[in-house]
């Protein structure tokens, strides 16, 4: 093959690649864009995108309500008015992911988030879901069961407390277990504390609380004896 030829082929490879390369880019502003800020900045821990995903069965139990249908829901925060989804992303991001940073998301961030939940569908529906911060009133102590706490425990708060390591994830347990009573927990979980969401009514059931405030407890007792 002469100089010239390989020439023409080095080139031909050289485009090639760039295509490749383009082809795998993110364009910012785009749904796309929106579904991997999704992924990375921690909306994933208290959002499941869709309506199956949020009731698989066994899956993780967040605080928050599917995005399916969020572009179109019209109220967030016990009901307050906008039609703007981004603006709630943005105060979810100030409350909960990083709550020093003032600035929130830049705008073809916020485009791109609106565009992904509005890919997303619509199915979860015009009809407005209200949040309702209810304290743990409701909740009887007497009805937790430690075993199945220790499985909401992994699905409802492990994702948020130390998962990605077991060790301190286990002391981290531990340690709020020391510092709360059951009822001090249960009530935590209802009505939310710092940059830690609530659990409203319809996603932990106060005998799900109760068990999860029961788990902690057993935990603590188990650490005691071993003293």
């Amino acid at each position: 093959m002469n100089r010239a030829s390989l020439s023409t082929l080095a080139a031909a490879a050289g485009a090639l690649l760039i295509v490749m390369v383009r082809a795998g880019e993110v364009e910012t502003g785009s749904a796309s864009h929106g579904r991997e800020i999704y992924d990375k900045s921690g909306c994933v821990r208290c959002h499941a995108a869709s309506i199956a995903e949020d009731r698989s069965e066994g899956g993780p139990v967040r605080a928050g309500h599917p995005l399916e249908g969020a572009a179109y829901r019209g109220t967030w925060w016990n009901g307050r008015i906008t039609t703007d989804a981004a603006e709630a992303s943005d105060f979810c991001r100030r409350t909960f992911l990083d709550p020093n940073n003032d600035e929130g998301f830049t705008t073809p961030e916020r485009k791109a988030l609106v565009l992904f939940m509005q890919e997303l569908g619509s199915d979860y529906g015009i009809s407005p879901l209200t949040l309702l911060r209810r304290d743990a009133g409701d909740v009887d102590l007497r009805d937790g069961n430690a075993g199945r706490g220790k499985d909401l425990y992994r699905r409802a708060c492990l994702a948020c407390h130390a998962a990605e390591d077991s060790d301190r994830a286990d002391a981290e347990l531990r340690k709020m277990a020391e510092a709360l009573s059951p009822a001090q927990i249960a009530q935590v979980i209802r009505v939310g504390k710092g940059t830690m969401p609530f659990f409203q009514v319809d996603r932990l059931t106060a005998t799900q609380v109760a068990d999860i405030a029961t788990y902690m407890e057993s935990v603590k007792e188990a650490a005691a004896s071993r003293r």
